[in-house]
């Protein structure tokens, strides 16, 4: 059997140097997309961005792709902090399909994220800086 290998132009993973570097092994991923009138957008997603529209034949105008993504998190523990453990949960995201004016690069827009675990409450309150 011929042994895969990550393409040439695939960044590798990253090392874990920072505080807060997570790792946990995604399952269960399901996606469903939805278009809707750009119109509906402007106000949501930052000037830079231009959400990515389709045209489709029974709807007037170009349409913006939004998804909703949920998945489950498994063993998701930071790397730093090895002694708070592994823990598995659920997590949805709702995004805008865009392309970033400045670049040209296709990108998303995250409205929203969701998570089934006690620790939802820690983004609020501790400010995470890149």
């Amino acid at each position: 059997m011929k042994k895969l290998r990550f393409l040439t132009d695939v960044p590798p993973r990253p090392s874990g140097t920072k505080f807060l570097d997570a790792l946990a092994i995604l399952s269960n991923y399901c996606q469903v997309n939805f278009t809707v009138p750009v119109e509906k957008l402007k106000n949501l997603i930052h000037p830079r961005f231009e959400p990515l529209t389709v045209s489709l034949p029974n709807l007037e105008g170009n349409q913006a792709i939004i998804s909703a993504v949920v998945f489950e998190e498994k063993e998701f523990h930071f790397l730093k902090l090895p002694f708070l453990g592994k823990y598995s949960f659920g997590q949805a995201d709702y995004r805008c399909y865009c392309i970033d004016k400045e670049t040209g690069v296709r990108t998303v827009w995250l409205f929203g994220t969701t998570l089934d675990h006690w620790s939802r409450f820690i983004p609020r309150y501790i400010p995470f800086t890149r």
